[in-house]
């Protein structure tokens, strides 16, 4: 594959137990012009995530700036 298709891969930004966490940061992300999808999240019994994390993936060209406004929105929620 060529860099240019590498840079193209889906790549894991974050995971969480909580389904609900990872589409709130996929929304975050998107809001912000990165391009996320929630990968996991299929099961009806939630408690199942524990063992099976939900998981939000971007597009590698992206994963840089996706951590830095995932890192960000950490310490803001941490300062209120």
């Amino acid at each position: 594959m060529n860099q240019a298709n590498d840079k193209m891969d889906l790549v894991k930004v974050a995971e969480f137990n909580d389904p609900l966490m990872a589409h709130i940061v996929e929304q975050m992300l998107i809001a912000n012009g990165i391009e996320a999808t929630v990968v996991g999240d299929v099961s009806p019994y939630p408690a199942l995530n524990v063992i099976d994390l939900v998981k939000v993936m971007v597009l590698e060209k992206d994963l840089e700036a996706a951590k830095a406004l995932i890192a960000s929105d950490q310490s803001d929620n941490r300062a209120e």
